[in-house]
């Protein structure tokens, strides 16, 4: 099945782009008979881990999509490029962040700023 590309539209309304990607209507959502991807023991998150970050199966956007120079005087419409990500903030992943303790937020922030620094060293 070929998959639509995510593209920015100018939303003339909001006066700003905005991100459409017709291919994440497809992902699953969870429901009681699934089970849960992002807990312990699960394909992609077996292993010994305190935060992981994995690849987004469904991810808004694609790295081998191209960038575009827009300017919304004469463009309304592209294709969208990026990485999307999932951070995983701890092994009890339905815990709100703030109800950790202080060496667990101090591993989460560490992981989005390792994150952050592989993405900005990425070209495009």
């Amino acid at each position: 099945m070929v998959q639509a590309m995510a593209e920015l539209r100018w939303n003339i309304m909001l006066g700003e782009w905005v991100i459409v990607t017709p291919n994440r209507a497809t992902r699953p959502f969870q429901d009681e008979k699934r089970p849960c991807p992002f807990c312990p023991g699960q394909p992609e998150t077996k292993g010994d881990w305190e935060v992981l970050t994995l690849k987004n199966r469904y991810a808004a956007l694609q790295p081998d999509d191209h960038p575009v120079r827009l300017d919304s005087e004469l463009v309304i419409g592209t294709s969208a490029h990026g990485y999307c990500k999932v951070i995983i903030e701890s092994r009890e992943h339905d815990r709100q962040i703030e109800m950790m303790d202080r060496a667990q937020l101090e591993k989460v922030f560490r992981e989005y700023i390792r994150v952050f620094n592989d993405l900005e060293a990425k070209e495009g």
